[in-house]
């Protein structure tokens, strides 16, 4: 109900109506009307125009709660989208996890296989470096033994005296004599029964031929 006396209505929607809206309270300044006294307006045009306002406000209530309700819906479908991201990550990041071990697990096998190499090549150099003081030692003795040889004069045939060479070859006695193959042809070919003609201990058919 509107208050003559006050100028303001005392329904609560229609107050907050009111000051919303200047233009649809009620005048606090009768004068303003004319020759027609508050009192003399029906009842019905007060409570007509709070109905309205009521509709105009549940109206916006209506729009304000399906905007509330869209605003909502985009809320959860947003925080739906994240749950699959972060599922999405979680999962990528056991992956990652899995690839890291794998990873670590053939860099530890490479590193024992580098290891195991290195001590193959350890136990290569060290064989190698025997080898060769070995190869050294050997061409010592040689070049040692080639000095001497150099410094000594040939074997030659006791019956002959020639040097022994390809074609005139050693032929060893059982009396560990030696003389060529030649000498030893001429011998038997005299008598078979011929006698070393250094020791004349053995017979010359009782050889062996070196070389």
């Amino acid at each position: 109900m509107y208050n003559s006396i006050s100028g303001e209505n005392p329904d609560p929607i229609v107050g907050s109506i009111n000051r919303r809206d200047p233009s649809l309270a009620r005048p606090n300044n009768l004068e303003n009307h004319g020759a027609k006294s508050l009192k003399s307006q029906p009842m019905f045009s007060s409570t007509g125009r709070g109905l309205k306002l009521r509709q105009r406000q549940q109206t916006e209530w209506t729009a304000d709660l399906a905007e509330a309700s869209k605003i909502c819906d985009e809320l959860n479908r947003a925080k739906e989208g994240l749950e699959q991201e972060r599922m999405n990550l979680v999962a990528r990041n056991q992956t990652v996890e899995t690839e890291i071990k794998r990873l670590e697990l053939q860099v530890t096998e490479a590193r024992q296989q580098i290891d195991a190499k290195d001590r193959q090549l350890e136990t290569n150099q060290l064989d190698h470096q025997q080898l060769r003081q070995r190869v050294e030692q050997l061409e010592e003795e040689n070049a040692e033994f080639r000095g001497r040889t150099e410094h000594e004069e040939p074997l030659k045939c006791p019956v002959c005296l020639e040097v022994y060479t390809s074609e005139r070859r050693v032929v060893a006695l059982f009396c560990s004599h030696m003389l060529c193959n030649l000498c030893h042809q001429r011998l038997t070919e005299l008598d078979s029964s011929s006698l070393c003609p250094m020791c004349r201990g053995v017979e010359v058919t009782n050889c062996l031929s070196l070389f």
